[in-house]
């Protein structure tokens, strides 16, 4: 199985976002992402969110990336069991969502299984710029 998305979905500072965050496409109409791969700096400070959809992101009825309309985008509930956090002291997870209090670099490897649904976004909220990379990895 070779990776559908040939680069970072994001690389570098992530800029403070204020209160809705910023949002990041990790997979599309034709590609199903089964993991997603976070690393932050020791300065980085803020939270995760994965949201999915099976509306479509082109033609009729699509639905944009950064919706916030109801019932566009589901949020995906980030639990114990489907994600990594390294070290383990570098994040935590809270109300559903990744919380990255600053202080350790680190990363989170997020599995999402048995999950049909065919896009996925991640959103970030940032109260304090540091490096982010995203990356994900899926079926075609």
């Amino acid at each position: 199985m070779s990776s559908f998305l040939p680069d970072d979905v994001h690389i570098g500072n992530q800029a403070v976002t204020g209160g809705g965050g910023v949002f990041y496409g990790v997979s599309g109409d034709n590609a199903l992402a089964q993991a997603v791969h976070v690393q932050w700096d020791a300065a980085f400070i803020g939270t995760i969110t994965l949201w999915v959809t099976n509306f479509p992101e082109n033609g009729k009825a699509a639905v944009a990336l950064n919706s916030v309309v109801a019932g566009d985008w589901g949020q995906r509930q980030l639990v114990a069991t489907n994600t990594e956090i390294t070290p383990a002291a570098a994040g935590s997870l809270a109300a559903g969502s990744l919380t990255i209090a600053g202080g350790n670099a680190g990363c989170a490897i997020i599995e999402v299984p048995n999950s049909g649904t065919h896009r996925m976004r991640v959103q970030v909220v940032c109260t304090q710029a540091g490096a982010l990379r995203i990356r994900a990895a899926g079926k075609r």
